[in-house]
């Protein structure tokens, strides 16, 4: 995954599925079926009120990040969270809250002292026709039974889904989830994400979700993988209706907060009509790329944690070509070879894909593709440093 989309994951957004249903009949002689297992886990609505810790991990082919927080749920789409700990996301302190309804979203920092507040989209209630759209999604994966397991001191059912076709761009959270754990702005899967595939640890008796585990990967082979877990979870407690209210101060603001004048004028994932329309948002030229029989059919860009990068996807009879340019580094933890060639690149391989890393300047330039990295060191020679 390019690593401004790692970021748009990473620090902004992990579905959590909070609904629960009470009607998978499990035999102790039989092995359950993963499909209503599952569809039960997704569409239903009768979960108990629960309190828990549970952590966070976001782990790229670059860095981790990893969050563990209390949380106080009360299906179908309230939710508290208060951070406990936090490594690697910048800005994340200790007694942050999230709160979370149907409709609202809420950021509280210093006590109250500042309060954030993001309009969201209603939740529904479940019916026969959520629960027809539910099956209807889960006909995109191919689900197994993978036995039992132990999660937070408590029996589990795991499950893995991975999608039949490639076009599958969200997990199943992203699809049919009722309720977004949001950390620490919310947002939505970007384009081109591709998923790979993920794993839910549900609850024998809760029919709960206690862990869940979702893989991507992006066409310039980098990946991540989102995995959250409760260490420790009691369910049918009483939560008073006071902790999913944001503080009663001046502060509360009546409307959804504005992006900050100094944001970026890239955020998310935008893509381009041309290259002067690019050019009007992107704060570094981009450097002219051509390369024998391939054609450029996209230019994009994303800007996440104050770094944008910008993607050219070209096309040939045979195969496609990723030539990003960055102000942030675009190189892995662990790569295959560095110094290699002209421009000293770092030579990474993920999946199929050959990945040419080299610094232009304060830039970071990379070639990606399933040409080999003969064909890719010579591209990016021919790119040089512009």
């Amino acid at each position: 995954m390019k690593r401004g989309r790692v970021l748009t994951l990473a620090i902004a957004l992990l579905v959590i599925v909070v609904l629960a249903g009470c009607t998978t009949f499990v035999s102790s002689d039989t092995e359950p079926d993963p499909e209503l297992l599952l569809e039960d886990a997704l569409s239903g609505s009768e979960a108990s009120e629960l309190i828990g810790e549970r952590s966070v991990v976001f782990e790229d082919s670059a860095r981790n990040y990893t969050t563990t927080e209390r949380v106080w749920i009360r299906p179908p789409a309230e939710e508290r969270t208060e951070l406990l700990e936090s490594e690697g996301i910048e800005g994340a302190t200790p007694g942050d809250v999230t709160i979370q309804n149907a409709t609202t979203f809420w950021r509280v920092f210093d006590d109250g002292e500042e309060i954030e507040r993001y309009d969201i989209e209603p939740t529904n209630e479940r019916t026969p026709e959520s629960d027809t759209d539910v099956a209807k999604d889960l006909e995109q994966y191919s689900i197994s039974y993978e036995g039992t397991d132990t999660v937070a001191n408590r029996s589990v059912h795991v499950i893995e889904y991975e999608p039949k076709d490639e076009t599958v761009e969200t997990g199943i959270g992203f699809l049919v989830g009722d309720t977004q754990y949001v950390y620490p702005l919310e947002t939505a899967a970007t384009p081109e994400t591709d998923f790979q595939g993920g794993t839910l640890w549900i609850d024998t008796e809760q029919h709960y979700p206690l862990k869940t585990q979702e893989r991507y990967t992006d066409p310039d082979g980098t990946t991540l993988e989102v995995t959250s877990t409760f260490e420790s979870v009691t369910f049918d407690v009483e939560i008073g209706d006071e902790k999913f209210e944001p503080p009663a101060t001046e502060t509360q603001p009546d409307e959804s907060t504005p992006p900050a004048e100094d944001e970026p004028a890239i955020t998310g994932y935008v893509e381009f009509d041309d290259r002067a329309n690019a050019e009007e948002q992107i704060p570094f030229t981009l450097p002219e790329a051509t390369f024998p029989d391939f054609e450029r059919v996209e230019l994009a860009a994303d800007g996440f944690d104050g770094v944008v990068t910008a993607h050219k996807t070209y096309e040939s009879d045979e195969h496609l070509l990723w030539f990003s340019v960055s102000d942030g580094d675009l190189r892995g933890e662990d790569p295959d070879a560095e110094g290699v060639g002209p421009m000293n690149a770092t030579v990474e391989t993920a999946y199929d894909l050959t990945l040419v890393t080299w610094d232009c300047g304060e830039l970071t330039y990379q070639l990606s593709s399933e040409l080999g990295e003969e064909t890719l060191l010579e591209f990016a020679a021919s790119v040089g440093c512009q």
